[in-house]
């Protein structure tokens, strides 16, 4: 069995401004420890409506998520109303590949994308 790395880390919001269909998120982050050679962090950004996913993105900690509908999940009918609050997971992920991967979160932050 592999041994879980001595990564923590947090993960904030960069900004408190109220967040709307059409804008931008990104985030503040820090990341502790010695990151493996075969590891990396991420960002994974997950909305819901009525209990159902209507946007998962991961991307680099440094990215601005456009907070839209994706086409991927419409095409599954996950339809992302904009004249609907929609709550928001940010998780910040150490992921290390190798013998046995190895997925850990380090800190989550929840938001909400209010309605239009």
């Amino acid at each position: 069995m592999g041994k879980t790395p001595a990564i923590t880390g947090t993960i904030e919001r960069a900004s408190t401004d109220p967040l709307h269909y059409g804008d931008f998120v990104s985030f503040t982050t820090t990341v502790n420890g010695r990151i493996s050679p075969k590891g990396r962090v991420y960002v994974r950004v997950i909305g819901t409506q009525f209990s159902k996913v209507i946007y998962q993105w991961s991307a680099d900690p440094d990215f601005a998520f456009p907070l839209v509908q994706q086409d991927g999940l419409a095409a599954l009918g996950l339809m992302f109303d904009p004249a609907v609050a929609a709550d928001f997971t940010a998780a910040l992920i150490y992921r290390e590949d190798g013998g046995q991967t190895i997925i850990k979160t380090l800190d989550e932050v929840a938001f909400v994308v209010v309605s239009s």
